[in-house]
């Protein structure tokens, strides 16, 4: 039996991104619609992961509740707003750490379909999460 560094080295990328994701996507489970700015919306955002292998998840934001899927081109809305960012990128926003506008100017997310304009405004939608306090799910 032959030992490959190459194989040992794709399992261990493979495990990183799969880590990464399933970080993201918890994050994603947790994030709330903000009920001062979702109303009556009804968007559909996608984020693709660039240091996940490009895997993807959905936000539906319908007023003031958000449904996740974790396969948005199966669902029945066609995305308002597809991005593609970084895990940490993606948390950062979450937390309010960064803007969306700082996030694009430091080339860590990428608009795919749509304008910054519609991102800003799909973003103003979710509630940022506070760190200080605890979740309740």
């Amino acid at each position: 039996m032959s030992y490959s560094r190459d194989a040992a080295d794709r399992n261990v990328a493979s495990s990183d991104s799969d880590e990464a994701f399933r970080l993201a996507r918890l994050i994603a489970l947790i994030v709330r619609a903000n009920p001062a700015t979702a109303g009556y919306a009804n968007r559909m955002i996608q984020v693709e992961l660039t240091d996940a292998n490009g895997r993807a998840f959905g936000l539906h934001v319908m007023g003031g509740f958000i449904n996740f899927t974790d396969y948005p081109s199966r669902h029945y809305r066609r995305p308002d707003l597809i991005i593609a960012t970084t895990c940490l990128t993606w948390a950062e926003l979450c937390v309010g750490a960064v803007t969306l506008r700082e996030a694009v100017q430091k080339d860590g997310l990428v608009i795919k379909h749509g304008t910054i304009d519609e991102a800003e405004d799909a973003f103003n939608l979710l509630h940022k999460l506070r760190l200080d306090t605890p979740v309740n799910c």
